[in-house]
This record gives C-alpha cells, sequence and structure tokens, in this order.
C-alpha cells in the first residue's frame, strides 16, 4: 500500500446570513499544536461562485489580531450580493510571492435575508 503525503488546505464551511456583518477568527497552529508565526506573509481570501469560476463575487477583509491568528471579515453589503451557495478561501503568500499555501477552503452557505 503506497504512503499518502499531502498539503491539502483544512476544509471549512462558513454559514452567514445576507446583509449581516460575518467575522471569523483563524488561529493557525502546526501539526504539534504550536502557533505559527504569520508576520512574513500576507493573506488574501477570496469568495467565488465555484473555486474554477474567474469571476471574485467578493472578498473578505482581513486584519491579525496577534502573530499567530488572522481575523476575517465579510461586510454585510458584500454578503447581501452573494448566491446562497459558493466557494471560499484563504491563501497565504511572502512577500516574493514565491510560497503560496491555503489555509482553509470551503463553501459559504448564504441564507437569503427578510427585512431589507
Amino acid at each position: 500500500m503506497a504512503t499518502q503525503v499531502g498539503a491539502l488546505p483544512a476544509s471549512v464551511d462558513l454559514v452567514t446570513y445576507a446583509g449581516d456583518d460575518f467575522w471569523v477568527n483563524l488561529k493557525v497552529v502546526s501539526s504539534t499544536g504550536t502557533p505559527v508565526d504569520l508576520s512574513p506573509f500576507t493573506p488574501k481570501a477570496q469568495i467565488r461562485a465555484a473555486p474554477r469560476s474567474t469571476a471574485v463575487l467578493g472578498e473578505f477583509v482581513i486584519t491579525a489580531p496577534d502573530a499567530t491568528t488572522l481575523k476575517l471579515y465579510l461586510p454585510g453589503d458584500v454578503s447581501r450580493t452573494l448566491p446562497d451557495l459558493c466557494a471560499w478561501d484563504v491563501q497565504l503568500s511572502d512577500d516574493l510571492a514565491e510560497v503560496v499555501m491555503t489555509l482553509a477552503a470551503g463553501g459559504l452557505h448564504v441564507t437569503p435575508e427578510v427585512t431589507r
């Protein structure tokens, strides 16, 4: 039997309500549980209709409350424009863009709003 080695992102599905602001914190740790210093990297998180879609439907605003945590924020005016189901991921790249790694990816489920 072959040994499998991989570096896939964590599978994370997000659920939000259209028109509402949405926040999620991602704390990054190694496989041993040691916090990973993210300060040398630039984060980016996009939303598309499907992973292979070319059009970007929205982007998360990302801040770093500390060197090991990313806070992803999706404004309500963006969530209001999204379809019921889309795809998202968050990637890190270094300043030279020689290293790109996807930390998490999954579906973004948007419940339609009633009150506008």
